[in-house]
This record gives C-alpha cells, sequence and structure tokens, in this order.
C-alpha cells in the first residue's frame, strides 16, 4: 500500500510538468516571426574579402538594377513597412550607407522593392574598381540574414 502512495507522489507532478512543456511547445512556433529576403539580378556569384571576411557576394554592374525580395511568415492581415539597410565597406569595417524602404502585401507576406546600381557604385572609373557592401532587411519586426554584394565598374 506505502508503494503506491509513493509513486503516485511522484507521477502526478512528472505529468504535470509534461502537460506545461507540452502546451508552451505548442505555443511557441506560432508566435515567432520570420523573414527571408533576397537580392536578384546579378551577374557573377565569387568568393572575395572585404572588411576582414571572407563571403560569397552577388556581383552587380553600375548600370544594373538590383532587386530584392522576400516573404514575411505568418502573413499578416494588413500592408507592412520593409526596411532593407544597407552597409558599406570602408576603412576595414561596415558603415551605415543607406536605409531603402517598401511596402509588402497582406494577405501574402511578399514584397519586392528595385535599387538603381549606379547611386552605390565606386566613384573611380578606372577598371576593376569594386565596392563591397552587406545588405539585411527588417520586417514586421524579425529581422533576415545577411547578404553581401558588390558593385563593379
Amino acid at each position: 500500500m506505502r508503494f503506491l502512495f509513493i509513486r503516485r507522489r511522484l507521477v502526478l507532478p512528472a505529468i504535470a510538468a509534461l502537460l506545461v512543456a507540452f502546451a508552451f511547445a505548442s505555443v511557441a512556433p506560432a508566435a515567432t516571426t520570420s523573414v527571408t529576403f533576397k537580392l536578384k539580378g546579378q551577374y557573377a556569384k565569387q568568393i572575395r574579402s572585404a572588411c576582414g571576411k571572407r563571403k560569397r557576394f552577388r556581383l552587380y554592374h553600375r548600370n544594373s538594377t538590383i532587386e530584392f525580395k522576400g516573404v514575411l511568415t505568418p502573413h499578416p492581415a494588413r500592408h507592412f513597412s520593409v526596411a532593407m539597410k544597407v552597409e558599406r565597406c570602408s576603412a576595414g569595417r561596415y558603415r551605415k550607407f543607406h536605409t531603402y524602404h517598401t511596402r509588402g502585401k497582406n494577405l501574402t507576406g511578399k514584397y519586392k522593392g528595385f535599387l538603381k546600381a549606379r547611386g552605390l557604385a565606386p566613384r573611380s572609373h578606372r577598371r576593376r574598381a569594386i565596392v563591397y557592401y552587406v545588405a539585411r532587411v527588417r520586417a514586421g519586426g524579425a529581422l533576415s540574414r545577411r547578404v553581401f554584394f558588390a558593385v563593379t565598374n
């Protein structure tokens, strides 16, 4: 008889703890917001070193148009704002360069924006001049991964 009492005393708190853990586990994935981010329109992808980091860069010509797009999950019920923050490699570190804004679509969560590479191009017109950048998107309170790109002459 005493054995059943001890077992019941140990089993009931364990079951309660499992129920609480299951309840939090089912709620947590639904509450997270994620955003994807892609840059399109490059003429090449190359591994380069810039600002002390060796990364895969997307290369754009100075006269090209850079398209950025992605999806915000879960899909919002209203239009949402998207800010793409661009940082330029200067003196061995990335420094804030410009922030581009666009608007995302409701119900689908998709966004798309365009920018001219001319404003990002190197000031020098010498051959093989190149400027390195990193971009990241903020939408719906979530940050995307960093994407590295460069603009050439």
